[in-house]
């Protein structure tokens, strides 16, 4: 009887030995939970800055001087019977006051130049777009427009002397009628060229030109 009680009696499994890719894969589990933990307060340390930031604009912009402001109809008169502006996308204003419109109506020149009054002064540029969009002036007085139907930008004199014709190209097509060039940005950092940024469908190309 005795001989079968201790061959009945049971005894704990044997540990088993740990090898080195079970260490290394705790060693793995270890440094996740670490990296995750690390991530998540430097997320919330950004929410915090972002937080504080919005914040103190809001108070800056509360604080700061309102400046008297009253919205005032102008419009252009018509030069002759049957002119009429369509719609205007972009206006730019040069030294001397006078403005100058871009619009997309047939009955009239795609760029216009207007004084305060709402007088036509000179106008330019029938068949030169397929979509007028945007127009800027630069320091020199010269006229920068852009064809959001297509990847071109030309740029006049004050008078509507075309000085430069730019094909950016290399675009795709996205089926969409705006496939084209959408706005300018002058640089005029560099005293012996131009830089010009073209935004196209939410890209950016700068090309380097002379300076005119």
């Amino acid at each position: 009887m005795r001989e079968d009680s201790a061959l009945s009696k049971s005894y704990p499994a044997p540990r088993k030995c740990r090898t080195g890719n079970d260490r290394r894969m705790s060693l793995k589990i270890v440094t996740c939970l670490i990296l995750l933990a690390l991530s998540a307060l430097t997320a919330g340390q950004a929410e915090e800055v972002d937080t504080k930031a919005a914040a103190e604009l809001r108070a800056g912009i509360e604080e700061s001087p309102k400046l008297p402001f009253a919205g005032v109809a102008f419009a252009a008169r018509p030069p002759t019977i049957g002119w009429e502006s369509g719609a205007v996308s972009w206006v730019a204003v040069d030294g001397r006051g006078n403005i100058y419109e871009i619009q997309r109506g047939d009955k009239a020149d795609p760029v216009l130049v207007l004084d305060t009054e709402g007088k036509i002064l000179r106008s330019w540029g029938k068949g030169d777009y397929k979509i007028p969009h945007s127009i800027r002036i630069d320091p020199a007085g010269d006229v920068w427009t852009v064809d959001a139907g297509s990847p071109t930008v030309i740029k006049y004199s004050p008078l509507g002397e075309k000085l430069m014709t730019l094909i950016v190209g290399e675009q795709p097509d996205n089926g969409s009628p705006f496939a084209g060039t959408t706005d300018i940005a002058l640089d005029l950092t560099d005293i012996s060229t131009l830089q010009m940024a073209t935004a196209m469908r939410e890209s950016w190309n700068t090309l380097p030109m002379a300076r005119g």
